[in-house]
């Protein structure tokens, strides 16, 4: 299943043949759409909630409020990223830890995660470094945010 995203005529659904599976035209200004796990995929919007939707048919599951990104860096897990926070999800997209404060001056570019640790590039951001508290025991006992601007 792929899905594809034009302002124009909104998002699709496409099987790997190359047909389209469904199509919404409300769906517009759209920005990125993200796979995750599950068969989902995230729909980041121009100034919209993030939506969560079923890739093969495109009926919606969910919304992350504030996430103006969705990473998905292992099957198991995702980070969501806001004007100047980020935070890690698991696989149901529910929180794993705290808020991690970011800079907020400009988008992230890529992230990756070994399962402890988190490491970002942001454009035009300072890089900051933090270790939220209270680890959520989801084997994630500390997170620590690494992040270096990229040119």
């Amino acid at each position: 299943m792929v899905a594809g995203a034009w302002e124009r005529h909104g998002v699709c659904g496409y099987d790997l043949s190359g047909q389209r599976l469904w199509q919404d035209r409300s769906r517009t200004n759209v920005e990125v759409v993200t796979a995750l796990a599950g068969g989902r995929v995230a729909v980041t919007y121009l100034r919209r909630a993030t939506r969560v939707l079923e890739a093969a048919s495109g009926e919606e599951v969910r919304s992350l409020r504030g996430a103006l990104q969705v990473f998905a860096l292992r099957p198991d897990v995702s980070l969501a990223v806001g004007s100047d926070w980020c935070r890690l999800l698991d696989r149901s997209l529910d929180p794993l830890g705290s808020r991690i404060s970011t800079s907020g001056r400009g988008g992230f570019v890529s992230a990756a995660t070994d399962g402890e640790h988190l490491a970002v590039a942001e454009i035009g951001g300072r890089c900051a470094s933090s270790t939220p508290t209270g680890g959520s025991g989801r084997g994630w006992p500390s997170t620590s945010v690494t992040s270096s601007t990229t040119p």
